[in-house]
């Protein structure tokens, strides 16, 4: 599904960017963009997953500040410093892996991984940084809103459930539905038609979340693919 996306995109950027002095570069970063992200779905060592992971915070921020003026830097170190959030959170779930497994550890372990989580998929409070990264050129965004970075939470999420207490679900519930009330509101009152499309992402991953807290991962998964 992501590389069906990636293609298409790639056919657009043809069309959006060709007279751009710069074409060249925005592919190859493009291209490096989508790589990180197979690198996360495909990885099954820790140091592969943490190196895509990683990847598409750092070329999401080149992506978005393509344009390189104050709107685009502004928006894109926004949505850098956001996703750091997300890569620490991951780098402390890795230090309690080594710790013994008890209930105090395994609670913990699976509050870390709701941050880690909703940071990289822009869940409440980090709500902020998906709005701001439609500074990206279109396709750019359109490939940040459909499959690539803002579902990267909750395909972590998919995966590693088995590290998530009854509590946790609870937490995730309460954070999806306030996520999809915020994101609503915000879309009915604005103006600008990429950021409508941005909450309206936002929703949706709210959604995604949501079926995740009532168990319903085979579910999240189908609209994860139709979502994207």
């Amino acid at each position: 599904v992501v590389l069906l996306v990636s293609i298409s995109v790639y056919l657009f950027c043809w069309y959006y960017l060709n007279n751009n002095k710069n074409y060249g570069w925005f592919i190859v970063v493009l291209f490096i963009f989508i790589f990180s992200i197979v690198l996360l779905l495909t990885s099954n060592r820790i140091l592969i997953l943490f190196l895509g992971w990683d990847g598409l915070g750092i070329f999401s921020f080149i992506l978005v500040n393509f344009f390189k003026n104050w709107n685009t830097l502004n928006n894109s170190l926004l949505t850098f410093i956001r996703n750091r959030f997300g890569d620490v959170f991951l780098l402390i779930f890795f230090r309690f892996l080594s710790i013994k497994a008890n209930r105090h550890s395994l609670f913990i372990r699976g509050v870390l991984l709701i941050f880690i989580s909703i940071t990289k998929s822009a869940q409440f409070p980090f709500i902020s940084w998906l709005p701001a990264a439609i500074a990206a050129p279109t396709p750019v965004s359109a490939l940040v809103h459909s499959s690539t970075l803002v579902t990267a939470g909750v395909f972590l999420l998919f995966f590693i459930k088995n590290y998530l207490l009854l509590i946790n679900f609870k937490l995730i519930y309460f954070i999806s539905v306030f996520t999809i009330l915020a994101a609503g509101f915000r879309a009915v009152l604005e103006s600008d038609f990429k950021k409508m499309v941005a909450f309206s992402t936002l929703s949706q991953v709210g959604f995604l979340f949501l079926i995740v807290a009532n168990f319903k991962f085979i579910l999240c998964f189908y609209h994860l693919f139709s979502h994207a």
